[in-house]
């Protein structure tokens, strides 16, 4: 289940991170390839701007239920734990990392992929394929308080409600409409349109790293201050197939 791998690129003031891990769902493996490669593009001066995306038809397909299955089964349950304690760190790092930050969302992107994507400052998602999607309430699954404040904050009240509460899915240009993405791109133009993005968020002067995370430290305190909570283990392991 833990299985698959990441890349780093750097295109001259942009650093790409790319998972190429089937669904690109969430599980210890994936977090700690994340905050290996996160360590890669902070410690590279030159970068001012970061670009994550997948490969295939998943931007990320949400939390890996299966794998939590399996160590629910085998009795790891320090390993969920862990998993529960840093699953939210995670998610912080990215939303006050030190440079600009854009999804490049090229397929589905479910639940907490969706969220995942919310804590990068823009999104740019591909036409044509995929699904942006905070299905939870279809699930029975309850959603954190960190995630509720996230998205209160990232889109509009209408929105906030469709997408939480009724876990409404959009395609991309219901996804653009509704404030969710950015912008759009066409398949073959995801990456370089994110790019391009990029740079026109940067400027001629691009930012200071210390000015910019004391920056997002301080706009998103209220999401910041939601202390780290553990999923739901039960239900999420309900939903395994093993």
């Amino acid at each position: 289940m833990a299985s698959g791998k990441f890349s780093v690129e750097v295109r001259g003031k942009v650093a790409i991170v790319t998972t190429d891990c089937g669904e690109n769902r969430f599980n210890m493996d994936f977090i700690n390839k994340f905050n290996k490669a996160l360590d890669e593009v902070e410690s590279n001066p030159d970068v001012q701007a970061l670009i994550t995306t997948g490969t295939g038809k998943y931007f990320s397909n949400g939390i890996d239920v299966n794998w939590m299955g399996q160590m629910a089964k085998n009795k790891q349950m320090p390993e969920l734990v862990k998993f529960g304690q840093e699953l939210t760190p995670l998610c912080n790092r990215m939303m006050t990392f030190p440079v600009p930050t854009i999804a490049a969302i090229n397929g589905h992107c479910v639940a907490q992929g969706a969220f995942w994507a919310l804590h990068h400052d823009y999104r740019v998602m591909r036409t044509k394929r995929g699904w942006f999607s905070l299905p939870e309430v279809h699930l029975n699954l309850p959603l954190g308080e960190h995630n509720i404040r996230l998205t209160r904050m990232k889109v509009s009240g209408d929105v906030a409600r469709d997408s939480m509460v009724f876990g409404k899915w959009y395609s991309p240009e219901e996804g653009l409409q509704a404030g969710l993405v950015d912008q759009l791109a066409e398949p073959e133009e995801l990456l370089k349109s994110a790019i391009k993005f990029a740079h026109q968020c940067l400027g001629a002067r691009g930012f200071d790293r210390g000015a910019l995370k004391a920056m997002k430290e301080n706009v998103y305190k209220d999401v910041l201050d939601v202390e780290a909570e553990m999923p739901n283990m039960t239900r999420y392991t309900k939903l395994a197939k093993l």
